[in-house]
């Protein structure tokens, strides 16, 4: 499989584009690649490329790398977009959180600070958080990379919220007033018309105001397995939950 590289702006076939200093450092000094060979290209807003490297990184100073463009196509959007409110965890943890929902095809990732949410980011967390994208972008071959926002307000995130959807609940956690289960079967959340938003809460769970709010908001309680989850493990089960299943009508 070839390697693959972000490039903000792809030019057309035949012609050639220089590698940013960061991803020329990557190509040359860790990855290794040589003239002639060939490279994938992405620029994060559904363009993917193929080319050949034109120029290699200097080994006694470094140097940008250029690409000849071979072929370059647009790739469409997936039908279901995909928004995912997260209270951020530790820091390695969110980390993981994002590579994992970009591999999973999220459009948007907005960390919400809960009742529970544990002490919030710091310094210039937007920037890893960019890279961690990505990084995963490029392993995945994804070339649409998710808009990311800063830490917002449960209610803010809630109040905004253009979208059905579903939240994690764990086992036994959460009565429906309407239900004598735990949790809602997911395939009764109406969310599977273009769009939908997955919540997951923090460490110690939504409060029962919380859930009851997101309950108004057109969310369904949604419980994957019997166990309570990581938030790292409830993220990812419940994006391949929403991935998994096909389209409905009404």
């Amino acid at each position: 499989m070839n390697r693959c590289f972000y490039c903000e702006c792809i030019p057309e076939p035949g012609d050639s584009v220089v590698l940013s200093p960061e991803e020329s450092r990557h190509a040359g000094k860790v990855l290794r690649v040589r003239k002639d060979d060939t490279v994938a290209l992405l620029d994060g807003n559904g363009t993917l490329a193929t080319g050949r490297i034109a120029s290699e990184e200097s080994t006694s100073r470094p140097r940008s790398i250029s690409c000849e463009i071979v072929s370059k196509k647009a790739i469409n959007r997936s039908d279901l977009e995909i928004s995912l409110y997260v209270a951020p965890p530790r820091q390695k943890s969110m980390s993981l959180i994002i590579k994992q929902a970009v591999e999973l095809g999220v459009s948007e990732i907005t960390p919400i600070n809960t009742q529970h949410t544990i002490p919030q980011p710091r310094g210039d967390y937007l920037s890893g958080w960019h890279r961690d994208a990505l990084e995963a972008c490029k392993q995945a071959r994804n070339p649409f990379l998710p808009i990311l926002h800063s830490v917002t307000p449960f209610n803010t995130a809630l109040e905004t919220l253009d979208r059905p959807g579903i939240f994690g609940a764990a086992p036994r956690s959460w009565a429906s007033p309407n239900s004598d289960q735990s949790t809602l079967p997911i395939k009764k959340a109406p969310m599977f018309h273009g769009k939908i938003a997955v919540w997951v809460g923090p460490e110690g769970g939504f409060t029962d105001d919380e859930m009851e709010e997101m309950t108004a908001k057109r969310l369904v309680a949604t419980q994957v397995g019997r166990w309570t989850l990581r938030i790292e493990t409830a993220a990812v089960a419940l994006l391949t939950v929403v991935t998994s299943i096909p389209a409905a009508d009404d």
